[in-house]
């Protein structure tokens, strides 16, 4: 699985720490996504919205 590494998606973050994890396919990754806990997705969506008002700013 290849990550982008210019993308600031809530869903690309997550990828970037899980693929430097565990190396898996991008259909793996998709199972561990859809299961991960709502906490555990805020976060990625607050460093979301940090990393693209920087980006902007």
């Amino acid at each position: 699985m290849r990550v982008s590494k210019h993308s600031v998606t809530p869903r690309n973050l997550c990828a970037k720490e899980w693929v430097e994890r565990y190396h898996g396919t991008v259909d793996e990754f998709a199972a561990y996504f859809s299961t991960l806990p709502a906490e555990e997705l805020e976060c990625f969506k607050v460093l979301s919205r940090s990393l693209a008002a920087a980006k902007d700013g």
